[in-house]
């Protein structure tokens, strides 16, 4: 919560005299025996149900404090995911580095999870196929960025099962020789075995890739 005191509060209950949504309409300004308080985020006030004339102690404020943390954590996890598809692992971490606590963290990532909005399988699933159409790779590189964003070993395996990276690696190289068709064979091979190697592919997928590859732009 944003205050312009934390202290606030007596031996004697307070009264909650007014209540202001500010110009994003995203938070609530509460004002406590006239003056104003703190602010706090619009589905916090309405879960607490804050009103005019509500009586206030001392033990309110750090509940209150807490849910509009949560809020907020929960707000950043749902933009996250809103961009793209996350593991719970990068997802935490990400959260973690805007500076909210982690035990937070994890409850706002058990109830994502309880929604089906985090869930590495399909995470992994959705990673994989985005690699296969929008950047064909190696199975071994997928599993590595995989692994370093968290997700396990068997999802992993789940994820990688069906690639072909013969196809993948034909797929991806395919645009780039057409591109260098001119040139003579060795450089040829050199400009395409660097290519494939950078995505991630071995000499046992790369070369008989490239030899098809050159076959094919020679017989058009």
């Amino acid at each position: 919560m944003q205050y312009l005191s934390l202290v606030f509060f007596g031996e004697a209950m307070k009264t909650v005299t007014g209540l202001e949504m500010n110009k994003s309409k995203t938070r609530v300004n509460v004002f406590i025996d006239g003056s104003f308080a703190f602010s706090v985020n619009r589905e916090v006030a309405v879960e607490y149900n804050l009103r005019t004339g509500l009586e206030v102690d001392e033990d309110w404020l750090p509940q209150l404090e807490r849910a509009d943390n949560k809020r907020r954590c929960f707000n950043a996890a749902c933009l996250l995911l809103g961009y793209r598809p996350r593991g719970e692992a990068e997802l935490k971490r990400r959260l973690e580095r805007r500076g909210f606590d982690a035990g937070l963290v994890d409850e706002v990532a058990r109830d994502l999870a309880s929604r089906g909005w985090l869930n590495d399988a399909e995470f992994a699933r959705f990673w994989t196929e985005n690699c296969r159409e929008f950047k064909p790779q190696s199975a071994a590189l997928i599993r590595s960025e995989l692994k370093q964003k968290g997700v396990g070993a068997e999802l992993i395996e789940q994820a990688v099962a069906e690639c072909d990276d013969y196809q993948s690696a034909w797929q991806a190289a395919r645009p780039r020789a057409l591109k260098i068709s001119g040139l003579d064979y060795n450089t040829f091979r050199r400009r395409i075995g660097g290519f494939l190697q950078r995505r991630g592919f071995g000499y046992g997928v790369i070369k008989p890739v490239t030899e098809s590859l050159w076959r094919e732009i020679n017989a058009e």
